[in-house]
């Protein structure tokens, strides 16, 4: 049996805030004063990660967990976060702040592995909040998709998942997707056509990290860093011990949360075409070889 710790409390090692603003504030949120926030709590060593998601309950909100490096710095992080809060309060970037328990998903992501999860959201995280703070609103939107596109191949590759499995997979998720929405033959088309019109850039980027000439700087931005990988490492070696969750459950769980924080707004719906423009991709790949 595991000894693991599945909620935490005000004033424990982890600090849940849901953060209430619009959907486009909230990135002018992550952009200005939450970035400015956890890279003095990080400086300062008073937390060692941290994540966020985006949510609706139903009034979208960001939520923002914050590990501790010692439950005895806790006024220390407070203090930080009421500072940087009071003034996106006083700016009206947000409108309400609440504290919340944190519920531990140890059923989704496996109590053997949940701790190497928090630690993949945090270095997902960070990226995203990288790449947010840099990509320019002339192409946000096809930036978000490659960069969502690129995280997926990512994901598979640290997992080790061969490429006609990684295709399997992708084209399982793209079915469960599309079982649960009613595609009209308009928006069937409009998703292939997205693909047809990056094909040979979403290809490039896939197969050779060459970014496209209007999104120079992707592949750096996003691409997996050491201690990500490292943290994939550890989680490999502990499914070959004890499998709590299937890996393939694990990795579109990853995914999930992954395009949860790069879009704005209908994220499922991003989802998707991420799935369908995998599955075309990986069928390509296929055909090459």
């Amino acid at each position: 049996m595991h000894n693991i710790k599945r909620f935490f409390i005000f004033g424990e090692e982890w600090l849940y805030y849901k953060v209430y603003c619009g959907t486009y504030s909230a990135d002018r949120a992550l952009r200005g004063e939450i970035k400015i926030l956890v890279a003095e709590l990080l400086e300062r060593k008073l937390i060692d990660h941290w994540f966020f998601i985006r949510y609706n309950d139903p009034d979208p909100h960001l939520r923002l967990r914050f590990h501790l490096i010692d439950t005895a710095v806790l006024q220390k992080v407070i203090q930080a976060i009421n500072f940087h809060f009071n003034t996106l309060l006083l700016s009206n970037t947000i409108y309400e702040v609440s504290i919340a328990v944190y519920h531990r998903e140890t059923e989704r992501y496996g109590e053997n592995t949940i701790a190497e999860a928090e630690q993949l959201f945090y270095h997902n995280s960070q990226r995203i909040l990288d790449f947010i703070c840099t990509v320019s609103l002339e192409h946000d939107e096809t930036a978000r998709l490659f960069a969502s596109l690129h995280m997926i191949a990512e994901v598979l590759n640290q997992f080790e998942v061969p490429l006609t499995s990684s295709h399997e997979f992708v084209q399982n998720m793209f079915l469960e997707h599309k079982s649960q929405y009613n595609i009209e033959r308009t928006q069937k088309r409009k998703m292939s056509d997205i693909y047809l019109m990056h094909k040979k850039d979403i290809i490039l980027l896939l197969t050779e990290g060459k970014d496209p000439i209007y999104l120079a700087g992707l592949h750096e931005l996003v691409k997996c860093k050491a201690e990500e990988i490292k943290t994939i490492k550890i989680i490999l070696q502990k499914q070959e011990q004890e499998q709590n969750v299937a890996i393939l459950e694990l990795i579109a769980s990853f995914i999930h949360m992954n395009i949860n924080r790069m879009f704005r707004t209908k994220q499922r719906e991003y989802e998707f075409l991420c799935y369908d423009i995998m599955n075309r991709y990986y069928q390509h790949a296929i055909n090459k070889k």
